[in-house]
C-alpha cells in the first residue's frame, strides 16, 4: 500500500510538470513564454576575430578581455538580443549573433577599426557645453546634451542619430522621518550613433520606433565626445552644468579634428609606462602634416597660456610651469564610432 501511494505521488508530479511544460509552450494560455531561439534555428551570423600580435609583440589574456570588452559594446549597439561573445583559445573571439536583420551591418561594425581624433580642446568647444570666456562646461548626459541642440540640430542634414530609452523607477527615501515616493527618470542610449534614422531602426520589427523611445539628431559637423572621471583623471569644467552620476561628462565638439590616425606612423606607435606615475602610456609618432598641426596647436596654447597670465596678473608670466597653468591644455582624444 504504502508503495502504490509513493507511486501514485510520482505520477502526480510528472503529470504537473507536463501540464506545466505545455502551458508554457501553447500561445495563448497565461504562463505562456516564447521560446529563445538559438543560432542553429533562427539563423544569424557567426564571426571569429583572431588576434595577430606584430613582430616581438605577445598575446596576453587582459589584452584579450579588453578586446572582449570594446567587441561587446559594438554589439550592443546593433540592438541584437542575447548575443554570445567569448573568447577562444587565448588569441580568438567568437562573436554569435541570433536573428540579425542586416547580417552585412553587423560584420562590418563587429570588424570596423576605431578611429583616433584630436581635438584643441578650447577652440573645439561648442555650445552648450562652453560658457563665458571659452570656459568649458560639460553635460552629465548625451541626452541632456542633445536635447538642448535639437533646434540647432534640425537644420541641415544631421551628422548622427541616437535612440534613447524612458526608464521611470520609483524611489523612496525618508524626509524629516517620513517616506517620500518620487519618480526618477533616465534616458539610457540603446542605438546609435547611425548615419541615417532608418539605419538606427533597422534592428527593430519593420524598422519602426519602439514605445518610450526618443529619436535625438546630432548637428551637422559636429561630435559628442565623453570623458570619464576616475581616480587619476579629470575632466575639464566638470560639474559646471549639473553633477553626473556615472562620473561621464559630455563635450560638443566641432568637426573636423584637428588631427586624425592618418597623421600618425603606424609603425612608431606603442605600448609604454610613465616612469613618472607607472601609469599605461601609448606613444606616437607623427608624420610630416601631423607634425606640423600638433606645432601650431601646442605654438597657439602656448600663446594663449601666456595671454591669460598676463590678464591674471602674474607677474611670472613667462614661466613655462605659469603657462601651462594658465593655457587650456587638456586635449581629448577618443574614439569615434564603434569602439
Amino acid at each position: 500500500m504504502r508503495e502504490r501511494r509513493n507511486y501514485l505521488l510520482v505520477m502526480g508530479a510528472i503529470a504537473a510538470l507536463l501540464v506545466g511544460a505545455v502551458l508554457l509552450a501553447v500561445p495563448g494560455s497565461p504562463a505562456y513564454k516564447k521560446p529563445t531561439l538559438g543560432l542553429d534555428l533562427q539563423g544569424g551570423l557567426e564571426v571569429v576575430l583572431r588576434a595577430v600580435p606584430q613582430k616581438g609583440q605577445s598575446i596576453d589574456p587582459q589584452q584579450m578581455q579588453v578586446a572582449q570588452q570594446v567587441i561587446t559594446q559594438r554589439v550592443n549597439s546593433l540592438g541584437t538580443l542575447s548575443p554570445n561573445i567569448a573568447i577562444q583559445g587565448g588569441n580568438e573571439i567568437v562573436i554569435q549573433l541570433a536573428g540579425v536583420h542586416d547580417p552585412a551591418r553587423a560584420a562590418k561594425t563587429i570588424g570596423s577599426t576605431g578611429q583616433l581624433q584630436m581635438f584643441d580642446f578650447e577652440t573645439s568647444l561648442l555650445p552648450p557645453t562652453v560658457q563665458g570666456n571659452q570656459q568649458p562646461a560639460p553635460l552629465p548626459s548625451l541626452y541632456g546634451l542633445l536635447k538642448a541642440v535639437q533646434t540647432k540640430a534640425n537644420k541641415g542634414s544631421p551628422q548622427s542619430y541616437y535612440l534613447f530609452k524612458t526608464v521611470k523607477k520609483k524611489v523612496t527615501t525618508k524626509v524629516k522621518g517620513k517616506k517620500v515616493t518620487r519618480t526618477q527618470t533616465s534616458h539610457p542610449v540603446v542605438q546609435g550613433p547611425a548615419g541615417s534614422r532608418k539605419q538606427l531602426l533597422l534592428p527593430y520589427k519593420n524598422g519602426k520606433q519602439p514605445s518610450d523611445t526618443q529619436v535625438l539628431k546630432v548637428p551637422a559637423n559636429t561630435e559628442p565626445v565623453f570623458c570619464k572621471i576616475s581616480p587619476t583623471n579629470g575632466c575639464a569644467g566638470a560639474g559646471s552644468n549639473g553633477r553626473s552620476k556615472s562620473g561621464e561628462y559630455w563635450y560638443l565638439f566641432k568637426l573636423p579634428p584637428a588631427l586624425t590616425g592618418k597623421d600618425l606612423v603606424e609603425s612608431g606607435i606603442a605600448a609604454d609606462v610613465d616612469p613618472n606615475t607607472t601609469q599605461p602610456i601609448v606613444r606616437l609618432q607623427f608624420n610630416g602634416r601631423g607634425g606640423r598641426a600638433f606645432q601650431d596647436i601646442t605654438r597657439k596654447e602656448y600663446d594663449r597660456g601666456r595671454l591669460n597670465a598676463g590678464q591674471a596678473g602674474q607677474l611670472n608670466a613667462h614661466d613655462q610651469n605659469t603657462i601651462a597653468t594658465y593655457a587650456s591644455s587638456d586635449k581629448v582624444s577618443h574614439f569615434s564610432g564603434p569602439t
